[in-house]
């Protein structure tokens, strides 16, 4: 049976209204506001939060603990964005992982600079505390000086690759010239952890497995991924101006597609709001809305971009697209998270571009309904979209997509993801960094998302609002 990639937009039947916005493009009149939406997650989501954030970052998961908090039978020191609190020593813990995770791309970029023949790659295991170096050689002093230039030698972790992270590469556009060409795989992409690819068939059979080896000369050096699930809680609901991120919007050509949001940017004098490139068809001037509640939406703005792209066009390889707000309409940049009792919002401060193996990240779309905690498998990663079912996912081949372990949900496409949970003085509370734009579910049941500066490139953006003047 043949796989696709699954575009995660979803239909609906909406109908527009207007909320203090007129419905012809660029006029305007008072907004009106709106109670601040309660979005209550079931406890079996609340639970599977808390389990999740700490698998991530090496906390006690036991079923005693998780109930403790809770239930909060256990004195704890702050409440994050998750639906969990944390205890004091959970939170010392948590600073100390992220400490030594922003080491990672200073790291990286000594060793491409300096040892580029014999570097294999690197990547976290924010679980453990650990950045692990993948090496072609066993050379002591080498090790030696490598952890002379960290900050936290205690935190590397050796390992040896047969290949350096530059031959990876050359081996995988050989693979993809072949195999992409013939539409044999629905993404490719370089296993830093395992020192190898992992390759996703859209008919994973024998022969198409044999032609991949073929052209490796190495069977050891690939592997093949299957599918998974997923659980979900949806947020429709309307929420006041400034718009936050990862909430729901519909819309489209056909009028019925529902999409979550992104974030916010400029472009020359127009405001915009970025979500997936797949949630309408190119050429569209569609009107689109924020919500669903009862069939009706509130009108925000309309289509007027979306990236479609070949092979041959690599500056915009990416799955973007932009709804021009209307006069009047704004967006802000945070994102929403609920404890269970009511809804509030996350700041942003930034930018996260590094895409680091191992990195904890966490996606926020309105099907889902809540911050899911998740972990970076694959970066850079090539994908085919060719055969993705449905006439708005013809964008063909995307690049440099990011991987992640737990899949998004469908109507998820164009949500936000963000990074970094730390506290900012200057912001007074603790924030996220925008990291990307969810997109899509591989064909192994895995979630895909276009990393910021991949969006960057293919919008060429004036501004990104993401609580600093980041590009």
């Amino acid at each position: 049976m043949k796989k696709t990639l699954k575009s995660i937009l979803i239909l609906t039947s909406a109908v527009f209204i207007s909320t203090g916005v007129n419905s012809n493009l660029g006029s305007s009149t008072q907004n009106v506001a709106h109670a601040e939406p309660t979005v209550t997650l079931s406890k079996e989501v609340i639970l599977e939060n808390a389990i999740n954030f700490r698998k991530a970052f090496g906390m006690d998961t036991s079923s005693a603990h998780i109930n403790d908090i809770v239930n909060r039978s256990i004195e704890t020191s702050m409440e994050n964005a998750f639906g969990t609190p944390l205890t004091k020593d959970e939170e010392d813990l948590y600073i100390s992982r992220m400490n030594i995770e922003h080491e990672a791309p200073i790291i990286k970029k000594y060793l491409e600079d300096n040892f580029q023949d014999i570097y294999g790659g690197i990547y976290s295991r924010q679980d453990l505390g650990q950045l692990h170096i993948k090496l072609t050689t066993h050379d002591a002093n080498i090790k030696k000086l490598i952890k002379m230039n960290a900050k936290y030698p205690e935190s590397i972790v050796f390992e040896s690759a047969k290949y350096s992270f530059n031959q990876l590469k050359e081996f995988q556009e050989k693979l993809e010239d072949s195999i992409f060409n013939t539409n044999i795989a629905q993404s490719v992409g370089i296993d830093v952890i395992n020192n190898k690819f992992i390759v996703s068939l859209f008919d994973d059979t024998t022969e198409n497995r044999d032609k991949v080896y073929k052209i490796l000369n190495d069977p050891d050096i690939v592997t093949f991924e299957k599918s998974g699930t997923v659980k979900v809680t949806a947020d429709d609901a309307y929420y006041p101006q400034p718009y936050p991120s990862g909430i729901r919007i519909a819309g489209g050509s056909s009028s019925s597609s529902a999409c979550s949001i992104g974030f916010f940017g400029t472009k020359s004098s127009d405001n915009l709001l970025v979500t997936a490139g797949h949630c309408d068809t190119p050429g569209s001037t569609s009107n689109w809305g924020q919500g669903i509640v009862n069939g009706v939406s509130q009108l925000i703005g309309a289509w007027n971009f979306r990236t479609t792209n070949n092979s041959t066009d690599p500056a915009i390889a990416a799955d973007v697209g932009t709804i021009k707000l209307n006069s009047g309409v704004s967006g802000g940049a945070a994102v929403p998270y609920t404890n269970g009792n009511g809804s509030s919002l996350t700041p942003m401060n930034g930018t996260y571009v590094n895409d680091q193996v191992g990195h904890v990240v966490y996606y926020r779309g309105a099907t889902t309904g809540s911050l899911v905690t998740t972990t970076i498998t694959a970066a850079n990663l090539d994908v085919n979209y060719n055969n993705c079912g449905t006439q708005m996912c013809k964008i063909y081949k995307i690049k440099n997509l990011v991987k992640t372990n737990i899949a998004p949900s469908p109507g998820d496409s164009g949500g936000v993801v963000v990074t970094d949970y730390f506290w900012v003085n200057q912001k007074g509370g603790y924030t996220f960094k925008l990291a990307g734009v969810i997109s899509a579910i591989d064909t192994d049941g895995k979630g895909l998302y276009s990393p910021i500066w991949a969006v960057n490139t293919a919008l060429n953006l004036t501004s990104i609002n993401a609580g600093c003047p980041c590009y």
